[in-house]
């Protein structure tokens, strides 16, 4: 009897903490889990033990604790740490390319922009599938800065990647403009909102309760740019008191401009 081996596919985290991406991560381990015949392992910097490790050990992913992934997108380099960060670069290159000789993965997927090329760089030299999974605009959401220039990241990036993944249209678009690239090269893997609850009435128990409570405080928080999504919620805000009629409600906006 002919037994077909799972899939092998590994992530690699920017960090160990639990911020949007790697939530992000999480919720695409535990579907893809669940979807069956893949094994999933993470590469986990710096930490030993942290909440996003912990998280992914009880979605049944292999966690493997990780030198370093020293980040090529991120606040300014000053000139004194440049060398460090390449000393750095080429220390995950090493570890990485004997960790990719031991695992032989199907598949690698760079869960953020900011990850370092080199783990992009093993892959392909390995002869294994990379993709890229952009869940940021970078400098605009998050004011990091491009330490090899905007334009060239991105060229690396699709230099690199057999796919290139982004979680809306809107970062594909901040991103590719009107670039002419091979379709097939590109994905857009929004997140899931489930439209089913609001067909089945969501939206009248929603409003119930925003009527039947004195005022609501509604509070976002965070850096007020584009990216960051601060004009839904206004427009948001709009539909509640205008076609829903809810008028019972503050809405204060917390940000850095």
């Amino acid at each position: 009897r002919n037994m077909q081996r799972n899939r092998k596919v590994v992530f690699v985290s920017h960090s160990h903490h639990f911020h949007g991406a790697e939530i992000c991560l999480l919720e695409t381990v535990r579907s893809l889990i669940r979807y069956g015949g893949i094994d999933v392992h993470v590469v986990v910097p710096w930490k030993k033990e942290s909440h996003l490790g912990n998280e992914l050990k009880k979605a049944g992913a292999v966690v493997h604790p990780f030198i370093i992934n020293p980040k090529w997108v991120d606040y300014k380099l000053p000139a004194g740490r440049r060398i460090v960060w390449m000393k750095q670069s080429v220390r995950a290159f090493i570890e990485f390319w004997r960790f990719l000789r031991k695992e032989k993965p199907d598949m690698v997927i760079s869960n953020s922009i900011v990850s370092n090329p080199a783990f992009a760089l093993v892959a392909r030299m390995q002869g294994h599938r990379f993709a890229w999974y952009i869940h940021e605009l970078a400098d605009l959401d998050h004011g990091f800065t491009f330490f090899a220039g905007k334009r060239f990241t991105f060229s690396i990036i699709r230099l690199l990647s057999n796919k290139i993944i982004f979680n809306s249209n809107f970062t594909f678009r901040h991103f590719m403009g009107n670039k002419k690239i091979d379709p097939r090269k590109m994905a857009v893997i929004d997140y899931i909102v489930d439209s089913a609850r609001l067909l089945d009435g969501a939206v009248s128990s929603i409003t119930e309760k925003f009527h039947n409570i004195g005022t609501w405080e509604i509070l976002i928080a965070g850096r007020t740019v584009e990216g960051k999504g601060q004009e839904d919620l206004l427009n948001a805000a709009g539909l509640l008191k205008n076609k829903y009629g809810v008028q019972n409600f503050h809405v204060t906006v917390l940000g850095k401009v």
